[in-house]
């Protein structure tokens, strides 16, 4: 269908909670929109797909977050109507679909009163989503050929449920009800609907930290205030229930319930997150480091102008192959400048980083370390002339160990890690407030920043968890202040994974 277009409001449903529920429409319009308005039940990890310069604006009508502020129903539409008649593409990203139980309706009719365009874009709804990913279909034809929709939270003053009618339906689903849920189950008690109907009460519904009170018609109401069940949930009542003994697919997956911190920098965690994300994990992104441009690129130029006076390129991160070919077009230059020239990675995710810049290096080590990579080129390396593109403050490992054995090497600074403490706290935080089953580093600058913006008391709570590093040098740096850290046998997100799934993953059958 094409971009957002200037002047046009878009509604967009965003789903429940998982970020692959949205549409391909509603990717679309993230992508190309000028204004995106959000709310809190938006997964947030959608607007990773929103154009850099687009502006991002929290309409929520709670704070997330210090200088979040809250607004009102009135305000939102004000901001949709201001910035579509500004010219600007605007998607209004809503949780779950925007017409059904929302205030879509409320909003389109806004627009429409304002002479201003606007489209709709469905959603998957909680009261379907939610209940698919807890096992319990909407309808089951031993069960059920109806179903009925209703929200817990009406109008003030405006009750319009008639629940004696709604009792009759073989299949309730409660939106936003928690609240009310002791009225509500009364109601329907009274109407007829027995005692011992299963109902279920899903919350969070889709996303890793989903969970599902499963009780009675008679029970529920009592046993959600003992766990101190809260919004967001939807609750069904019917005999589909019973059906989720048998297809509660989602939280089977070898990994569901394990939390797990990632420490990659900002932007470089998805693809691992998702790879734990499918096997069930709920992964908290802690980017306790961030890279950066260095001051100058003036030594990686140079070392690029030089390029066919040296005889050998080595990459220790993919990082560095990112920045050096980024680097090697702003010169005016492609993988042709390489020919003549040996390259050598330290490992397998390196080596795919320049594959697919259509480089196939010469050498990768089977001991994907920088000793390794030192060990399989050792006795080739007197006499000849090395540019080495890594980080800023980078291991001295590979540089000192091939000019013992006579190489000459230039080592440019291609970026920089900095250590962001902001995310270190909020670790700490976490580790305070809720149990972390494993923390993942995959670098040793990863560890310095986490172990010097943790507390004491923290440290001791990152001891009781999992730690698993991405290789022995990262290791190392734990161990040097008496944390152990678990090497896999391959330093990749496969082998990460492999070690979680060995030392954390359900037993089969284990809910």
């Amino acid at each position: 269908m094409g971009a957002a277009r200037p002047g046009t409001v878009y509604l967009v449903g965003a789903g429940p909670g998982d970020p692959g529920l949205c549409t391909v429409r509603g990717r679309e319009l993230l992508e190309t929109a000028d204004v995106v308005l959000y709310d809190a039940l938006a997964p947030s990890r959608l607007l990773d797909a929103c154009d850099p310069a687009a502006e991002r604006i929290y309409v929520g009508k709670k704070r997330l977050a210090p200088g979040m502020r809250r607004r009102t129903q009135a305000e939102i539409c004000e901001l949709m109507i201001a910035r579509a008649r500004a010219g600007k593409a605007v998607v209004r990203l809503k949780g779950g679909d925007p017409f059904t139980f929302g205030r879509g309706g409320e909003e389109a009719l806004a627009l429409k009163a304002a002479g201003v365009r606007f489209e709709v874009v469905p959603g998957v709804t909680a009261g379907i989503a939610a209940l698919a990913y807890a096992g319990i279909p909407l309808t089951h034809r031993s069960c059920t050929s109806e179903a009925v929709l209703v929200t817990g939270h009406e109008h003030v003053g405006d009750t319009r449920v008639d629940w004696a009618r709604i009792a009759g339906a073989r299949t309730v689903v409660l939106y936003m009800g928690v609240a009310r849920l002791p009225e509500i189950t009364e109601r329907l008690l009274a109407a007829g609907r027995p005692v011992d109907e299963p109902v279920a009460a899903v919350r969070w519904g889709t996303r890793p930290d989903q969970t599902v009170l499963v009780s009675t018609l008679g029970a529920v109401a009592e046993e959600a205030r003992r766990v101190g069940l809260k919004p967001p949930a939807v609750v069904v009542f019917g005999e589909v229930v019973r059906l989720r003994e048998q297809l509660a697919w989602y939280e089977a997956r070898p990994l569901f319930g394990r939390v797990v911190a990632l420490t990659r920098p900002a932007g470089k965690e998805a693809a691992w997150r998702d790879l734990l994300e499918e096997h069930g994990a709920c992964v908290v992104p802690v980017p306790v480091i961030a890279i950066e441009a260095p001051p100058s690129f003036g030594s990686l130029d140079e070392g690029i102008a030089r390029l066919p006076t040296y005889d050998l390129l080595v990459f220790t991160s993919a990082e560095a192959v990112r920045v050096f070919f980024e680097r090697l077009r702003a010169a005016g230059k492609d993988g042709r400048a390489l020919a003549g020239v040996e390259v050598a990675v330290v490992g397998k995710t390196t080596a795919r980083a320049l594959e697919a810049r259509g480089i196939v290096p010469d050498r990768v080590p089977t001991e994907q370390s920088a000793e390794g990579l030192l060990a399989a080129l050792g006795g080739r390396l007197a006499g000849r002339r090395v540019l080495m593109p890594r980080a800023e403050a980078g291991r001295e490992t590979f540089p000192s160990g091939a000019r013992a054995l006579g190489a000459e090497v230039d080592v440019p600074v291609a970026y920089r890690t900095v250590a962001r403490p902001e995310a270190a706290e909020a670790l700490a935080a976490r580790l305070a407030s809720a149990p972390v089953d494993a923390v993942v580093f995959t670098s040793p600058s990863a560890v310095r920043a986490t172990l010097d913006g943790l507390g004491d008391d923290a440290r001791r709570r990152l001891g009781a968890a999992l730690l698993v590093c991405i290789g022995p040098t990262t290791a190392a740096a734990l161990d040097a202040v008496g944390l152990p850290g678990v090497v896999p046998p391959e330093p990749s997100p496969q082998g990460i994974l492999a070690v979680l799934l060995d030392r954390l993953a359900a037993e089969p059958g284990e809910p």
